[in-house]
C-alpha cells in the first residue's frame, strides 16, 4: 500500500523557501545597483560626504554656542584668518582709547626686546595724509588694523590672564563664535536629527499604513484613515511651521513636529504599496500557514517594499533639511543659540557683505550634502526599476 502522498506543509520548510526568496531579490537589488559603474562612483561620493561631515564634527576646536571670549567684544565679528585686517569706525571715547593704549604698549614692549611689535595700526584717520601730530578732529575715527595681532598684544601685555593662539577659519559672527565651529555643528545636528526622526517615521508610516491596508474593515484602521486624511489635507511645512510656533522653534520642538507629522507619507506609500501586493500568492501563503499582521508586516510587506522605502528615506533627508530652513528664515526659531543649518544660514546671509566667504562655505557644504542624498536616492530609484 502506498503511503499517502498528501500531506500538510511544514511550517519551518516555507519559512527557509521564503527567506532563501527573499535574499534572493536583496542581492538582485543589488546587483542591479552595482551593475552600473556610475553608481560606485555615487556611493563613494555619499559615504564619503557623511564621513567628512562626522569628522568635522568631532574635530571642532572652540564652542559651537559660546564666544571664545566672553570678556572681550573684540573677537565679535573678526575676519577669516587667511583676511585678518579690518577696518572700522570709532566713537571717540573708551574703545578708541583702549586701542592706541594697546598700541603704545607694545612698541614700548617691542623696543625693550629690540623686537618688531606684534600690533601696529595700518591707518588712522584721525591723522592728516601727511602724518605729524597733527590731528584732524571728528567724532568718529577709522582704523586699520589685524585683528588677530590686537588680540595677542593685549594678551602679551598682560592685559589678559592667558595668551592663546586665536586662528579662526571662517572669523567669527556677532557674538563672537567661531563660525567654522558653528557651521559643522550645526549642519551635524540638523542631519542627525533629521536621520533620527526619519528612520521613526519609516517605521511607524510602514507598519501603520500596511496594517490598514490588512485590516481596511477594522474600525482602528479608519481611525487612522482619518487621521491621516486630516493631516495630508494641509502641506507638511505648515503643520511643522505652525508647531515650532508654539514651542519657539526650539530643537526638541523641531523634533517633536517631524514625529508627529511626517509620518503620513511613509504610511500612504506603505498602504499603496501593500494594497498592491496583499492579494500576491507569497502574502497569501503567509496567512495560510497562520502568520499574524505583524509577522507578515515585518517578514514579507517590509523585505518586499524595502527598496523603495530606501529611496523615499533619502529624498525626506533633503527634504527636511529645506524645511528647516524655512522655519528659521520665517523667524520662527528665535534663539540664536539654536544651532541649526538654517540659523547659520540666515547668519551667513545677514553678514555676506563682510563677511562673504561665510556664505560660500555654508552654500557650498550644503549643496555637496544635499547633492550626494539625491544622487543616492536616485540611483536606489534606477536599481529598482526591473527591466
Amino acid at each position: 500500500m502506498h503511503s499517502n502522498k498528501f500531506k500538510f506543509v511544514n511550517q519551518n520548510h516555507y519559512k527557509r523557501d521564503s527567506f532563501v526568496l527573499i535574499q534572493k531579490e536583496h542581492k538582485q537589488f543589488w546587483k542591479r545597483f552595482f551593475s552600473k559603474k556610475i553608481n560606485y562612483f555615487v556611493l563613494s561620493f555619499f559615504i564619503v560626504s557623511c564621513f567628512l561631515l562626522v569628522s568635522l564634527r568631532i574635530f571642532i576646536q572652540y564652542d559651537p554656542q559660546q564666544s571664545v571670549n566672553a570678556q572681550s567684544d573684540l573677537v565679535n565679528n573678526l575676519n577669516p584668518a587667511l583676511n585678518p585686517i579690518v577696518q572700522k569706525h570709532f566713537e571717540r571715547g573708551d574703545s578708541l582709547n583702549f586701542i592706541y593704549k594697546i598700541r603704545d604698549l607694545e612698541e614700548l614692549r617691542a623696543k625693550q626686546l629690540t623686537i618688531e611689535p606684534m600690533f601696529k595700526i595700518l591707518f588712522d584717520s584721525s591723522y592728516l595724509a601727511g602724518g605729524g601730530d597733527k590731528t584732524i578732529n571728528t567724532d568718529i575715527v577709522t582704523l586699520s588694523y589685524n585683528s588677530y595681532d590686537l588680540l595677542k598684544a593685549i594678551e602679551l601685555n598682560g592685559l589678559a590672564q592667558e595668551v592663546h593662539n586665536y586662528n579662526f577659519i571662517l572669523g567669527t559672527n556677532a557674538n563672537g563664535i567661531d563660525i567654522w565651529s558653528r557651521i559643522w555643528y550645526s549642519t551635524f545636528n540638523t542631519i542627525s536629527i533629521l536621520v533620527i526622526v526619519t528612520v521613526l517615521n519609516a517605521i511607524i508610516g510602514t507598519f501603520l499604513g500596511s496594517y490598514v491596508a490588512l485590516n481596511e474593515n477594522k474600525f482602528i484602521s479608519k481611525v487612522f484613515i482619518s487621521i491621516s486624511y486630516i493631516i495630508s489635507s494641509i502641506p507638511e511645512i505648515i503643520w511643522i511651521i505652525l508647531l515650532c510656533a508654539l514651542y519657539n522653534g526650539s530643537i526638541p520642538s523641531i523634533f517633536l513636529s517631524f514625529l508627529f507629522i511626517s509620518w503620513v507619507p511613509f504610511y500612504e506609500l506603505a498602504k499603496q504599496e501593500t494594497q498592491r501586493i496583499r492579494n500576491l500568492d507569497f502574502i497569501l501563503a503567509a496567512k495560510s500557514i497562520g502568520k499574524n499582521t505583524f509577522q507578515i508586516i515585518v517578514s514579507d510587506i517590509f523585505t518586499n517594499i524595502f527598496s523603495l522605502l530606501a529611496i523615499f528615506f533619502v529624498e525626506r533627508i533633503a527634504m527636511g533639511i529645506l524645511i528647516v530652513s524655512a522655519i528659521s528664515f520665517l523667524d520662527f526659531i528665535h534663539s540664536s543659540t539654536y544651532a541649526t543649518i538654517g540659523v547659520v544660514l540666515k547668519e551667513s546671509i545677514q553678514s555676506i557683505s563682510q563677511n562673504p566667504y561665510f556664505f560660500i562655505t555654508i552654500i557650498s557644504s550644503l549643496s555637496i550634502i544635499t547633492l550626494s542624498f539625491k544622487f543616492f536616492a536616485t540611483s536606489l530609484a534606477f536599481a529598482n526599476e526591473v527591466k
